[in-house]
């Protein structure tokens, strides 16, 4: 797995995740016409918008290409024509990877650092069996309602005023090679939730949460194993997970096998 660790990497994670949100809008409008989301190729990467105010307003992939100065500032100037527009901020995420002269313009255009995130991968030889514990099970396409509201819920800590956050994550089940995972009790109460995404040749981890009142049980670790394990019974060769800096997700990936391999800085765009 050594040759996976470095910029090719990078880049195949970064596009790939682009790519992904670029299906996630082209779902969302399959699934409600008056979606008022958008997507704009930038580069080898692209931005997302989802609505105003939106932490999900962000671009991916930029940076880590072989790309000239002039290119890299068109690619910039794309973003602020793209969401201005929209009244809102938006961020970037970018790979501790990318290139210095995308970080020195990145501070020339006002934007400034303001979260750390980290990328990791599983190289799935290495994925074992789930343990006996949480059952997880991976639901039927019929039930896609049924996770995003778990999801989002889990997402939301318990919050009343979520069903925009439901609506995003139904969005994600139309992403392609799309596996939907549900933890439940010994008594079928759901308990969390958690996606897969196999496609482009690895298997994307991403979306996992908990509900409130079943933290602490192991929810997380008994979906990351579950996922693992399908994704290496499918002949994907790693899988890879993004998580914040020194969290508890953090700790949960590294606990079942994954290894760091870059971090990515976000960066606030510059105020309107």
């Amino acid at each position: 797995m050594a040759s996976f660790y470095g910029v090719h990497t990078a880049r195949t994670l970064e596009s790939g995740e682009a790519r992904a949100n670029r299906h996630l809008v082209e779902g969302q409008r399959r699934h409600n016409p008056h979606y008022e989301g958008a997507y704009l190729p930038v580069g080898q990467g692209g931005a997302l918008y989802v609505q105003s105010g939106s932490p999900m307003n962000y671009a991916v992939g930029l940076g880590v290409f072989d790309e000239s100065e002039d290119t890299l500032k068109s690619s910039l100037d794309a973003l602020d024509a793209f969401y201005r527009p929209h009244h809102t901020t938006w961020n970037i995420e970018v790979a501790s990877l990318a290139s210095e002269s995308f970080l020195a313009l990145l501070g020339h255009y006002g934007y400034r650092a303001q979260a750390f995130g980290q990328m990791w991968i599983h190289p799935l030889d290495l994925a074992e069996s789930p343990r006996i514990g949480v059952t997880v099970r991976e639901l039927a396409p019929e039930e896609a309602s049924l996770w995003a509201s778990v999801t989002a819920r889990g997402f939301a800590d318990g919050a009343d005023d979520d069903a925009g956050d439901e609506a995003l994550f139904f969005g994600f089940t139309t992403l392609p090679g799309i596996h939907l995972y549900l933890a439940e009790s010994s008594q079928g109460t759901p308990m969390g939730g958690a996606a897969m995404a196999v496609a482009d040749g690895y298997a994307a981890l991403f979306s996992g949460a908990t509900l409130p009142e079943w933290r602490g049980r192991g929810v997380q670790t008994a979906l990351l194993q579950k996922r693992l394990w399908d994704a290496k019974r499918w002949g994907a060769p790693f899988a890879n997970v993004q998580t914040d800096s020194d969290t508890a997700s953090a700790h949960n990936v590294a606990k079942v096998g994954f290894r760091l391999i870059y971090t990515k800085t976000t960066f606030q765009s510059p105020p309107l």
